[in-house]
């Protein structure tokens, strides 16, 4: 993978897309994740972020995750919530709506803002509530934590 993400950096040098400049440091997140280098990859995940808001929302996503396994659930919420602002097409395609939705439940509900995790938990079992089988335990977990958050 490193040599794919240098072939990916002297592309991007070509492009007139800052954010094609930037999207080897997404790939070498990736490799510093997989080997559990979790402050590597956020600082790589960092370096690939052109905007929060209309840049590659896959890189919101993979960073926030990594963040929310360094115990920062407030950056990795705030980082969810820029993405699903941003635009729907394009380069904020690449990570779904409800996937974000779902980070940012999951980290406001570790920062303890109870409000802010219901309302991206439902959102979740609702987009998912006719979803392929494969995604059930993720919609059950959104359903169990709306239930424990709203006392019922």
């Amino acid at each position: 993978m490193p040599r794919i993400a240098d072939s990916v950096e002297a592309w991007g040098r070509l492009s007139g897309y800052g954010r094609d400049r930037r999207l080897h440091h997404h790939i070498r997140g990736l490799l510093l994740n997989a080997r559990g280098d979790l402050e590597g990859a956020a600082a790589e995940f960092r370096q690939g972020i052109f905007s929060v808001t209309i840049g590659y929302s896959r890189t919101n996503l993979e960073l926030g995750r990594v963040l929310l396994r360094l115990g920062r659930p407030r950056e990795a919420a705030g980082l969810a919530e820029s993405a699903l602002r941003g635009i729907f097409e394009s380069t904020g395609s690449y990570a779904t709506q409800t996937e974000l939705a779902e980070l940012a439940a999951v980290a406001w509900d570790a920062a303890g803002v109870k409000d802010s995790a219901l309302v991206r938990y439902r959102q979740v079992a609702s987009n998912w509530t006719h979803a392929d089988p494969a995604l059930g335990p993720r919609v059950e977990r959104a359903r169990l934590r709306i239930a424990a958050l709203s006392g019922q």
